[in-house]
């Protein structure tokens, strides 16, 4: 009897040492998550995405914090008081892993917020409103390199089909126009090449690669490892942009694909039977000087541009200087210069950081009080350049004029003049929507909703 009372004592005991243990964990558990989303707040990561991103729905949530382990970004979610949490949600660029591993189906996949409505092409199964035009990649709200792939690669089966069912064609108008060369349009092309649908695949900039081109030097980049049919694998976890850029060359090049540079679409329209696109044709190394208009016929459209579009100007006097840029391709180009960079983006923080490395002086001009945009790695970086007095922080600020040897900007209602040598204007593009819309394209805003149950 005594034995029986002893062995049920220690059971007891071992019990409750085991719960003491578990509250205590949860216990640490919570404050270690609280304080992530505190700290998510106050940096302004907490912020929803405009992209494609998870919504939890806490009513099934059972807070077994799958989503926590399988996000290859670590630190997107947090189990809170029993239910998964975004406290990164900047972090989120999109991997769709979350929703794919929940066990509870908790997690569906939406674009904008309802503070925040996002325009999306109306499309199905890749195709517009407009039969026979077909959206992939970052314009059609997909911005992962590596979904983008997948996209290019899908859209083909569904344009086979199309053709097989369709009535006979012009054989006099080529099947099939790209427009676009990055990671949706390039996959798009091969997959063209391989089932011998012929095909012209145009692009705006100068170089293939789509917003992936615009990155600066030795900017990383986070893909994942995709196979290629007939050439290999492509892309790894963690690449520097020249090395990923490097891949799809040689991947063009393996492919003998003829890309056609400096070509901005301006207007895809149904002519009869097939579709006529409209273009402005720049000169080489001049993206945004058109000086001749063309026109070419295809059967289908494929449109696979970014996001990104035309580079968004200031407005102000002189900023047709030739001082004045709007991409940084190599921040080696401004050694030993002046250079003020406009744009408090995780571009501009970017830009700054890079360009540090070799300019005489670096100015960093932006409209926010304080840096809140940019990822907390750029704010810290930039911050930290700013105290050792590697760079120059003009915050409440906007450029007021530009003259070859100097800049005038409004601090603060103040006028400041400061004596410079490059502009490089990083403030976002003009949406390439105004294409679509003359074109005819409908588009549906979302606003956190599931797909399906967006604003018409």
């Amino acid at each position: 009897m005594i034995s029986e009372q002893i062995i049920l004592l220690a059971l007891v005991s071992v019990t409750a040492i085991i719960l003491a243990i578990v509250m205590i964990t949860s216990r640490k558990s919570r404050r270690k998550n609280l304080f992530k989303l505190k700290k998510a707040v106050e940096q302004g990561t907490d912020r929803i995405p405009e992209t494609l991103h998870p919504h939890i729905d806490h009513t099934r949530c059972q807070g077994c914090g799958t989503c926590t382990r399988v996000c290859p970004e670590k630190d997107v979610f947090a189990v809170i008081d029993g239910k998964s949490r975004m406290v990164n949600a900047s972090g989120c660029i999109g991997h769709m892993i979350c929703q794919k591993e929940c066990p509870w189906q908790a997690i569906t996949l939406v674009f904008g917020t309802e503070d925040l409505s996002v325009p999306i092409p109306r499309q199905h199964n890749y195709q517009s409103n407009i039969p026979g035009i077909y959206l992939i990649g970052e314009i059609a709200g997909i911005g992962l390199i590596k979904n983008a792939i997948k996209q290019g690669l899908a859209v083909i089966d569904v344009i086979k089909d199309d053709f097989s069912r369709g009535p006979e064609t012009d054989e006099n108008v080529p099947p099939l126009l790209i427009v676009g060369a990055g990671p949706a349009g390039l996959a798009a092309a091969i997959a063209a090449q391989m089932a011998n649908i012929d095909f012209t695949i145009v692009d705006q900039a100068g170089t293939l690669g789509g917003t992936v081109a615009n990155y600066p030097r030795q900017k990383i980049v986070l893909t994942e490892m995709i196979s290629i049919p007939t050439f290999g694998k492509v892309g790894k976890k963690i690449i520097y942009k020249e090395e990923l850029i490097e891949q799809w060359q040689k991947l063009a090049d393996h492919f003998n694909l003829q890309i056609q540079y400096y070509h901005k679409m301006d207007l895809v329209e149904k002519d009869g039977e097939h579709f006529r696109a409209s273009f402005k044709v720049s000169p080489p190394g001049c993206s945004i000087a058109p000086i001749a208009d063309k026109q070419i016929l295809a059967q289908k459209v494929i449109v696979a541009f970014g996001r990104r579009g035309t580079p968004r100007k200031l407005g102000v006097p002189g900023e047709n200087c030739p001082n004045v840029c709007y991409s940084l391709m190599d921040a080696r180009q401004y050694s030993d210069q002046r250079v003020l960079v406009v744009g408090g983006g995780d571009s501009g923080a970017e830009a700054v950081i890079a360009i540090s490395e070799y300019a005489r002086e670096v100015n960093f001009s932006f409209m926010d009080k304080k840096l809140v945009i940019p990822k907390q790695p750029n704010i810290q970086a930039v911050e930290k350049l700013a105290a050792e007095g590697n760079v120059t922080l003009w915050s409440s600020s906007q450029v007021v004029s530009i003259e070859e040897d100097r800049v005038k900007l409004k601090v603060d209602e103040k006028e400041v003049e400061i004596d410079n040598d490059y502009i490089l204007v990083l403030i976002g593009g003009e949406l390439p929507f105004g294409i679509l819309e003359k074109s005819k394209i409908k588009f549906d805003w979302h606003c956190g909703k599931p797909i399906g149950e967006e604003k018409k």
